[in-house]
């Protein structure tokens, strides 16, 4: 290996502090029928919940669980690389915060959603996954109503209903058993 050594006066050259030019690549996909016509259909119940308000939760984000995830997801038909993509433009919110409404939206009825609100059934839901060893495999039905939550106040223990219980306590519950 020899080395070349840099003539006198002249110096080595500078690395680059460009950037990498990006260009827009033009990429044709061929999407299947059944599967461009399901997203279709899902977005439009999608926007429709959307555009109805409140009213419309479980709508919106069972729609939205439909198009992330569907075996492959719908969002794909729709020209989204990733389910974020897809989240940001169309109900703009994180995955995270998207993932679990769709949660709360396919084990709760709405009335449940109205009595004991979101976050509260998510953490219920949580609390039944750590008691059960996991998520389950497929949709099984929550009667909210015979959830007994254990609570510590004020130095005592107690067994309350999920009414009763607030959002801290119930997320207090699953940690021993998430633990285990």
């Amino acid at each position: 290996m020899s080395i070349t050594p840099i003539p006198r006066g002249r110096r080595a050259p500078k690395p680059s502090r460009t950037k990498p030019v990006r260009r827009d690549v033009d990429i044709k996909l061929r999407v299947d029928r059944a599967l461009k016509a399901r997203w279709d259909a899902q977005l439009t119940r999608l926007l429709k919940a959307k555009s109805d308000g409140a009213g419309a939760f479980d709508e919106l984000w069972e729609a939205a669980g439909e198009i992330i995830e569907h075996d492959p997801p719908l969002y794909l038909a729709g020209g989204f690389a990733t389910a974020r993509a897809f989240l940001a433009k169309y109900v703009g919110e994180n995955e995270r915060t998207a993932r679990r409404m769709i949660r709360v939206a396919r084990y709760a009825t709405p009335a449940e959603e109205t009595r004991y609100g979101a976050s509260k059934l998510d953490a219920t839901l949580a609390l039944l996954d750590a008691r059960s060893g996991g998520p389950p495999k497929q949709r099984v039905p929550v009667d909210f109503e015979k959830v007994r939550v254990p609570v510590d106040r004020d130095g005592q223990n107690a067994t309350v209903s999920l009414l009763d219980a607030s959002v801290d306590e119930v997320r207090a519950a699953a940690r021993p058993v998430l633990r285990e």
